[in-house]
């Protein structure tokens, strides 16, 4: 039960009974310091490094040294545990990578913070974050069907339900669901994207044939994607995201001159070739690549698309001397073999 788990965890960081076990009989708890020396004294009978002469008490071990935490290091976060009484030895072993992530559970857990997330789309030109969910088909169903309408743009609508805003577009398809209750959310139950409003320039940022948007995509390295209220979400790392950001922005709220010459390189469409092309083929290889009854030459037309026909080495002679006195006919026998 993760209620009952938060709780047991809370009751267990700020009362700390579990550093004090009682003893055997029901007698009176130990003092942490009488726990340490006890241990102390059982790991110096076991010791392979050094040896103790009977009888002597064995020789008290320095106190570990407390690494100190500079005061700019301190988090927002970290104060409000400490003020709860949750002591700080308990996020600075493991290394500063696990002290992070205990620190942002252990919050997550008391619903201390929200990580900055928002609960609400934006309406206007900023960037907010959201934690999106991944809900059964029967919980969208439920809230399409009991949740709190909202209308949103485009004809589509929001249902709140259970802490949690499922967003429908104007045809009633699912589209989107994100948390609304951030109390007690753990960071890393859900992905995280950035969200902005677009207003009325789907066209400028997805470009004629989707070739500006994919373009976004492919030179960010972010996932992009689209809400049917005129939002645009970006996932993916910090880099990704960032460039992104910087080329949608100057979409849709500048002249998107700096994104075009960004994205000039993926921005260009080939035209496609037509023609007929002659490759020789070498005698020996001619019976592989045709194969038994043409399955090879009509494989080969099949996945490229490509007429292909097989031309004899006497047919092809003919047809280069007939090309060659064409020319000649033509005056532009001094242009062949030219420049």
């Amino acid at each position: 039960n993760p209620t009952a788990f938060a709780c047991a965890t809370r009751r267990t960081l700020l009362k700390g009974d579990h550093m004090a076990p009682k003893k055997k009989g029901g007698g009176s708890k130990e003092t942490p310091e009488q726990l340490a020396a006890r241990r102390a004294k059982a790991m110096a009978m076991f010791s392979t490094t050094s040896t103790v002469a009977p009888g002597k008490p064995a020789a008290k071990a320095p106190p570990a040294a407390k690494l100190p935490t500079p005061a700019a290091a301190v988090e927002p976060v970290e104060e409000k545990l400490a003020s709860m009484g949750v002591r700080e030895e308990v996020f600075t072993d493991g290394g500063e990578d696990v002290r992070k992530g205990a620190v942002a559970y252990a919050a997550s857990t008391l619903g201390l913070v929200d990580g900055g997330l928002a609960t609400a789309l934006p309406t206007g030109t900023e960037w907010v974050k959201i934690m999106t969910l991944e809900p059964t088909p029967v919980l969208v169903k439920k809230a399409k069907k009991e949740g709190e309408p909202e209308a949103a743009q485009n004809g589509s609508k929001i249902c709140h339900f259970k802490g949690a805003a499922y967003l429908f577009d104007e045809r009633g398809s699912s589209a989107a669901t994100w948390r609304t209750k951030l109390e007690g959310a753990a960071e890393g139950l859900g992905e995280q994207p950035l969200v902005r409003s677009i207003g009325k320039k789907k066209a400028a940022l997805t470009g004629k044939d989707n070739l500006m948007w994919d373009a976004i995509a492919a030179h960010s390295g972010a996932t992009l994607s689209l809400l049917p209220t005129g939002h645009v979400t970006v996932l993916g790392g910090e880099e990704a995201t960032a460039s992104a950001r910087r080329l949608i922005d100057d979409l849709v709220d500048g002249d998107g001159d700096g994104a075009r010459e960004t994205l000039a390189a993926r921005l260009v469409v080939a035209e496609p070739w037509g023609g007929v092309l002659e490759l020789p083929c070498p005698d020996e290889w001619v019976g592989a690549i045709i194969g038994k009854g043409g399955a090879g030459i009509k494989q080969i037309a099949s996945e490229s698309g490509a007429v292909i026909d097989y031309v004899e080495p006497e047919e092809a002679a003919a047809a280069a001397k007939e090309a060659a006195a064409a020319v000649a006919e033509g005056g532009g026998g001094g242009e062949v073999g030219g420049d």
